[in-house]
């Protein structure tokens, strides 16, 4: 792992002196790094979050997908993904859609966390942050 680390700061860092490679010692860098990532993930702003969009994803996951045939009824992660009912028979089964996944999830996890990082009314101030 460690080579494909030191690899990429040579390749995307532009570091191609070899020198630094043999007096850094590897084990001092990679603990450095792995101490301040350490040290964020205790952070108690990180545990609180984590719990809040947890909760928010357990809470939203059955509306991530409304069922809704008319575009303004639906959610705007559902308009962005392009969700099309191609089946809605009143059979147990209930209803079939057809969606861009990537899209569909992004704009769905985007609605969940951002309230959760960046406050309830980020997203109505920038209601189209996901394509930035």
């Amino acid at each position: 792992m460690h080579e494909l680390i030191w690899r990429a700061v040579k390749t995307f860092g532009g570091d191609h002196n070899e020198d630094l490679r043999r007096t850094v010692s590897e084990a001092g860098a990679f603990d450095t790094i792995h101490s301040a990532l350490s040290g964020m993930m205790r952070e108690e702003f990180v545990t609180a979050s984590l719990r809040s969009t947890v909760d928010a994803v357990q809470d939203g996951i059955i509306d991530m997908v409304s069922g809704l045939r008319g575009v303004i009824d639906m959610e705007r992660w559902e308009r962005a993904a392009q969700v099309e009912i191609i089946d809605a028979s009143n059979n147990v089964e209930g209803w079939t859609a057809e969606a861009n996944l990537f899209y569909l999830i992004r704009g769905f996890v985007t609605d969940l966390t951002l309230p959760v990082l960046m406050g309830r009314e980020f997203l109505v101030n920038y209601p189209d942050i996901a394509d930035d």
